[in-house]
């Protein structure tokens, strides 16, 4: 009877140990030495390797991960501030170029304007060669000159023969507005005017002759709203009378 029991005490223990190690997963062993040390097994004919089955069986494939590169990136506010100008160049820059560009150009586009402005004449000069005969008797009108600034006349004496009559002595100018200046041992002079719009007259001494030649200057007319002005570029003045180098 002791037997009986014992027997099947001994039996229900065998069963429940079966059942512990039907319910327990199978595990690989961790534990092996060779991979632990680096040795990696090779998949030999007819071996499958599980790792490649497995990451197949997943879709996806092993890739070495790649660190994003950070780039560096100030805020607008931690910029660092740009050194400041240099108080000599500033300095220099302003004893060079004191103005801009654009404004020198326009002040030599008002230059020019200045420049066109004064020199605008309101009337205009004609230059003429003219000739006149001078009448010496008592109550007759004196020669007229017809000059202007910047435009000088010269002035020739001569004979009823056509021959040259020498100028004597300096001509005498009655006016500060008109200068004479003259040839000595010719029978040339020449008659600067000095301002516009001014008259006056000239003494003329000519060789051998008993009276003096007396001229009226002028260098335009004030009163006359022409817009042209006659000037006696040269002036050749016959005397009716046969002088020294008569022909």
């Amino acid at each position: 009877m002791k037997m009986h029991i014992a027997l099947a005490a001994l039996l229900a223990a065998s069963g429940y140990a079966w059942a512990a190690d039907g319910d327990a997963a199978p595990q690989s062993p961790t534990g092996n030495s060779a991979t632990s040390a680096g040795w990696v097994m090779s998949a030999g004919p007819g071996v499958t390797d599980t790792t490649e089955n497995s990451a197949s069986a997943a879709g996806t494939t092993s890739r070495p991960v790649t660190a994003p590169v950070q780039t560096e990136t100030l805020e607008s506010g931690q910029d660092p501030l740009p050194p400041p100008p240099s108080m000599l160049y500033g300095q220099a820059r302003e004893s060079i170029s004191p103005l801009t560009p654009g404004e020198t150009r326009d002040l030599v586009v008002l230059d020019n304007q200045m420049d066109q402005a004064i020199s605008t004449q309101p009337i205009s000069v004609v230059p003429r060669i003219s000739a006149q005969t001078v009448d010496l008797s008592p109550g007759a009108s004196l020669p007229l000159v017809r000059t202007a600034v910047n435009y000088p006349s010269s002035v020739s004496f001569i004979d009823s023969t056509g021959a040259p009559w020498k100028i004597g002595a300096k001509p005498l100018g009655g006016s500060s507005a008109f200068i004479a200046y003259y040839i000595p041992n010719t029978h040339l002079m020449t008659v600067f005017a000095k301002e516009p719009y001014k008259t006056g007259n000239i003494t003329v001494y000519l060789e051998g002759l008993e009276v003096p030649i007396v001229l009226t200057v002028t260098s335009g007319e004030a009163d006359s709203g022409a817009k042209t002005w006659t000037v006696d570029s040269r002036l050749d003045l016959r005397l009716p009378r046969r002088g020294p180098a008569a022909l």
